[in-house]
This record gives C-alpha cells, structure tokens and sequence, in this order.
C-alpha cells in the first residue's frame, strides 16, 4: 500500500510540475510559442552527464529495476571499441542531450503549403521529425529507429510531443540503460531567446518510476557539421581481441563501481539506483545505519603523530595563489588555474620518498588525476607517474626543513619547486615556477597537515 500511495504521489508530483509548466507560460508573449530557429547548448545544469560523462556506478537519482541494475553493472567502457558500434548513433533519448546544438524548422506539403511537422536536426547528423498533422503511432511491430516516432500538439505555449518506437540505448554515457519499451514525453517551451525541454521517460522494463531530464539552448547562430563515420574511419581500437568479443562484467564484478562508493561516500544502495533512495525518509536510513556503524566500531586508536614532511596533506586553496599566462574560468566564474581540491601523502619507503597527489581540476569533475614517483634525495632523476608536464623529477634537501624538487621532460627542466615546512610541522608551502603545455605558471600552494 505504501508503494502504491508514493507511486501516486510521485505521478501528482510530475502532473503538477507540468501544470506549472502550462501555466507559467500564460503570463508569456505570443512569441514563445516560435521554436523554430537556431539554438546554441547551454550547459546550466548536468555539466558532466551531458559532456564527459559520469564515474562509472553513479546511478543516483535513478528508481531502477533489477533488470535495469544488471544491465547498468555490466557495461563496459570498451564497449564503445567494438566495430559494429564506433559508429553507431545515439538514441534521441540521450543525443539531444549531449553537446548538441540544435536547428528547428517546418516541414511543409509542397503541393498543399499544409504544415506537416517540425523538423529537430542536432549535432552529428541526427534529427527528429515531430508530426502534427494528427497521424497515428505506428501499431507495436513497427521497426524502432534512433530518433523514434514522434507527435506532437500545442497546449498553450507549450509543444507536447510524444515520441515511442525507439531502438534501445541509454540515459547516460556510464552505462544507466534504456530499453526499446522506454517512452518520452516532451515538452518543448520557449522563455524569450531561452528553449527549454522537459523529458519525462517511462520505461517499464529498467525503471520503475519515470526519469525526468531538463535540457536547455540559447538562440544563436550555429553550424550543425556534418557526421563521417563509415567502413574508412573504423578501426581496430582493442588489438589482439577478437572483434566479436564483448567486454562486459559479471553480477558482483564491477569493481569501479565500488570505487565511486568510495571516493563519493555514496551508500552502495543509492549509487545502484534504488528506488527508496530517492525519497526524503531514506535520510533516517542513513542515520540509523551511521549510528549503528558507531555503536558497534571498535575503540577509536590515537591519533598517529606525523613528524617532519611525511603524513597527509590537503591543498587550503584560501591561503595558496595560482597564476599563470592562460586564465580558464569554470562556469561559476572561478579561476580555473586553481584546482578544486588536491591532497598529497609523502612517505618514507625505505631511503626514498614516495610522493602522491590527487588532484579534482573543476567543480563536478566526475574523476581525479593522480601522480606519484618515489624519489632518493640524491639529486638524480627519477621516473613520474601519469605527469602531463614532467616524466622524471630530482630531490634535494636543503636543511630539515626544506627540499628543492626540479622537473624535466625529456632532458629539458620545466620546473623548480621548493618544498618548506612550518617550524611546527603542520604546513607545508610548495613554491613551483614552471611551464607545462606551453602553459607558463608560478604558484604558492599551502597544504595543512591531517591527523590520522
């Protein structure tokens, strides 16, 4: 009964928002209800969904079934290297979603100058055709294609369009699926040189609540290029596998999935997409589940002491400065040359140092950028790790509380940096002065100490 009365509840929820939708656009001029024209993506909201893509195993937010679970834990980046898939399309679920500006314009019957249907034409060669002249949905055993079938109707100022008959595909580019069953109502609204869409998509097989999507274009002039993906630009991207094999997990063998859990701090059960876990009273869950973890840890140890360099290290962006000759800014208006967080551990291994620092570039990114190298104070040169501006670096003590790190890439130095610690041992302030991709930068860097 519980299940039955939020289900109901979730659908007035959705009818309501819709409402709000039609009413809203009441009090607009007449002129919104002109979608046709030129539209530029904008990227206000589900920044790294639409571009890069999300970690694999974020599935929040999502009310999945077990089927639509299992489907999302076996895929396999690699999947996108099997041949018969390099080129294939995305569905119009996702593709309009994407980086993609979108060209709307009218079809009309040539002998009849009678308005036959809007015409959606989106980056890489792909398009929807929306018909309003009142034609039916094609019967069930019609063949399913990329954009699907689409209608639509005017309600207000706003386009409603109801598309079905869509092959299978998915919601995100980390594998959260959608099956040919999935359903989706649009809502098409036009706020002065703003085009919102609203997708509502029902897909009984992998989902069992509706997955609601806003997507939003700004008027301006574009240019859709043309897509060339054919027998020519297929290649060989996995060598030494057989072409017919598909990269898959096993139930339970998704370990990136455990990864996100990890570095998000995201309980398993809401990163897998259960339905439970998008509602308010799942945060009681959460709670009960802390407060036992607590009652039943083990006694807490002392704190470890860390003395001199090694210990943990985490970046206080308030204190640190960042400059260099290539300003980036974020899409809050933040100085992109400074990194949204960062973390370094500097251990004793041995007569060496081994140094890691974890790195998240922008707000949202959905990964981090890890490099290391294990170092003798000697003044040699030794091997990094997934540098992109040095491939070898050289260590030298100063006095106990300062070392001098130089940077090369391919013989050449490309940074000098100086590593001092407080006279109380809890900050450690990096000096680096370098150049990395053709990038000149001089940053003051201040790490606090973290107690563990």
């Amino acid at each position: 009964m519980a299940d039955v009365q939020r289900t109901r509840l979730r659908w007035s929820r959705l009818l309501g928002f819709v409402g709000l939708l039609a009413l809203g656009g009441t009090f607009a001029s007449a002129q919104t209800t002109d979608i046709v024209g030129e539209w530029g993506n904008r990227f206000h909201e589900d920044f790294w969904e639409r571009r890069s893509g999300l970690q694999i195993g974020d599935f929040t937010g999502f009310a999945m079934t077990d089927a639509g679970r299992r489907m999302a834990e076996s895929w396999n980046p690699s999947w996108f290297s099997l041949p018969h898939n390099q080129c294939r399309p995305h569905t119009s679920i996702y593709g309009i979603r994407g980086p993609a500006d979108v060209r709307i314009t009218q079809e009309i019957e040539p002998a009849t100058g009678k308005f036959l249907a809007y015409k959606i034409d989106w980056s890489i060669d792909a398009f929807q055709e929306v018909w309003m002249d009142g034609r039916p949905h094609p019967p069930e055993y019609a063949p399913h294609t990329w954009e699907g079938f689409a209608t639509g109707e005017w309600i207000g100022n706003m386009l409603k369009v109801t598309v079905t008959h869509i092959k299978a595909g998915y919601l995100q580019r980390n594998g959260a699926p959608h099956s040919d069953q999935a359903v989706t109502t649009e809502y098409w609204q036009r706020h002065g040189d703003m085009l919102l869409l609203t997708s509502i998509i029902d897909d009984p097989i992998y989902y069992e609540e509706p997955v609601v999507k806003t997507t939003n274009w700004e008027a301006e002039d574009i240019r859709l290029d043309r897509g060339h993906c054919g027998p020519a630009q297929v290649g060989d991207e996995t060598p030494g596998q057989s072409s017919d094999t598909v990269q898959h997990f096993l139930p339970g063998k998704n370990n990136q999935i455990q990864e996100f859990v990890t570095q998000r701090h995201v309980p398993l059960d809401a990163a897998l997409g259960h339905k439970e876990t998008m509602y308010p009273e799942y945060m009681l869950t959460m709670q009960a589940a802390q407060q036992a973890a607590v009652k039943n840890a083990a006694p807490k140890r002392a704190a470890t002491v860390q003395t001199g360099f090694f210990g943990k290290w985490n970046l206080s962006i308030a204190k640190s400065t960042f400059k260099n000759d290539l300003t980036n800014f974020s899409l809050s208006g933040a100085d992109g040359s400074a990194p949204q967080w960062r973390t370094m551990v500097l251990e004793q291994v041995g007569d060496s140092i081994k140094h890691t620092t974890d790195t998240q570039l922008v707000t949202n990114a959905t990964n981090f950028l890890r490099v290391e190298y294990t170092a003798k104070l000697d003044g040699k040169d030794y091997p990094v790790q997934d540098s992109s501006t040095m491939d070898s670096v050289s260590l030298r003590q100063v006095n106990p509380t300062t070392i001098e790190r130089v940077g090369k890439d391919r013989g050449k130095v490309v940074e000098t940096a100086t590593f001092t610690l407080s006279a109380d041992g809890k900050v450690l302030t990096i000096k680096n002065d370098g150049t990395g991709q053709g990038v000149e930068y001089h940053n003051v860097q201040v790490f606090d100490r973290v107690e563990e």
